[in-house]
């Protein structure tokens, strides 16, 4: 007695269509098509990955290449937290760090990035490039704060391949922590403002000298469906634009 082939069949069909429907499951979050896109690759340095409490002198890394010296990264040395994730890169020693950038010329961009001043450092200064043009020479005073500070500069991209490059001045080993570099494209034409309820005016409306705690508001949400809180300062003060602010 013949067997009919249909279970197998539809036990075929539905593992194909169980397979199908996988990747939807498990797909990463779409990107945001308004987000800003950075052209810099390992912007916070975590490629290569180093132990922590350790570092790694080595002559690239991710899209970084050190065109004179060595690229140093470091991952919690001497108690020092990386501005983004767990590492960071020291800048020291007359090093010369290079990364090359898919750019158009006439495209205007925003160049930034964070840097660490080490307390024990004598007066240490590094410079900024872009095309191939000094952008500033960074001078950072002895004994200056451990706290992390930004650094930005509007800049023209000169052809398809500009260089952002980061060069030490100082003939020692103890320089400045650079981290969370960023090369983002820029049109004042649409880029003026793409972050939905800036000011936090539109959501919530509240009354003056009060506060509202939500997971979700207009255009701002908690991914870890934490509360964020957004106050009106009323007669207290005023936020920079409009009353109200977050928390």
């Amino acid at each position: 007695m013949l067997r009919s082939p249909l279970p197998g069949i539809r036990r075929a069909v539905l593992g194909a269509a169980l397979v199908s429907l996988a990747p939807s499951s498990f797909a990463q979050t779409p990107r945001n098509p308004q987000e800003p896109r950075n052209l810099l690759a390992n912007a916070s340095f975590e490629n290569p990955p180093v132990a922590a409490g350790t570092s790694s002198s080595l002559v690239s890394a991710g899209a970084w290449t050190a065109v004179v010296g060595a690229l140093a990264l470091e991952n919690r040395v001497g108690g020092r937290s990386a501005f983004t994730g767990e590492q960071h890169l020291d800048l020291d020693s007359l090093a010369v760090l290079r990364q090359v950038g898919q750019t158009r010329a006439g495209q205007r961009y925003a160049l930034s990035f964070a840097y660490l001043p080490r307390p024990e450092a004598a007066d240490v200064a590094f410079e900024v490039w872009f095309a191939g043009a000094l952008l500033e020479t960074v001078v950072v005073p002895a004994a200056s704060p451990a706290a992390w500070l930004h650094k930005s500069y509007p800049v023209l991209g000169a052809s398809g391949t500009d260089a952002v490059e980061l060069r030490s001045l100082e003939d020692s080993q103890v320089g400045v922590s650079i981290d969370d570099c960023f090369l983002i494209p820029y049109d004042p034409a649409v880029t003026s403002q793409r972050i939905r309820n800036g000011s936090f005016e539109e959501d919530p409306r509240i009354e003056p000298d009060t506060s509202m705690a939500n997971a979700v508001f207009i255009g701002w949400h908690s991914l870890q469906l934490r509360t964020v809180e957004v106050k009106n300062l009323g007669l207290s003060g005023n936020g920079f634009s409009g009353d109200n602010v977050v928390d």
